[in-house]
């Protein structure tokens, strides 16, 4: 494992350094916000996804490109929130902010939808799988129409 995360601190530091190099002055993140993005990508990446090519059209056909099935959990998933605990209650251990499920309304969660947020920019809390309870899917049927 040591090994393993090595290997990787190295590699982000070689993308922080070329990023850095190739853009010079004309650079638009920081060190942090660049790490931050990359961590988001490589998060949500699709490169393990499995689905269908796309096939080249044949000769009478049209451009129309069928868009392959989306996967449950890569394209729109539960993510932990980035906020952290504040205030008196917190402690060393830096735990996530819970707040209430927005289907529910009963559980308290610290995942948030990876698609949806309100107008005012605030994530939309949702209880996951584990806890036993539908909001997932349910959230996953009424805000993007999808059928889980």
């Amino acid at each position: 494992m040591r090994v393993n995360l090595s290997l990787l601190g190295m590699c982000i530091v070689d993308a922080w350094m070329l990023y850095s190099g190739a853009r010079g002055g004309a650079a638009e993140l920081t060190q942090k916000q660049f790490y931050e993005d990359l961590a988001a990508e490589l998060i949500d990446n699709t490169h393990d996804s499995v689905g269908l090519r796309v096939r080249g059209a044949p000769d009478g056909a049209g451009d129309a490109v069928a868009v392959p099935p989306m996967r449950y959990g890569l394209d729109i998933h539960l993510t932990p929130t980035l906020t952290r605990r504040a205030g008196a209650s917190a402690n060393e251990a830096d735990q996530c902010a819970q707040r209430r499920c927005r289907v529910c309304k009963k559980g308290r969660s610290a995942l948030v939808c990876s698609a949806c947020r309100d107008g005012k920019n605030v994530d939309v809390y949702c209880s996951g799988p584990k806890t036993g309870r539908l909001c997932w899917d349910q959230h996953l049927r009424e805000a993007h129409d999808l059928d889980v």
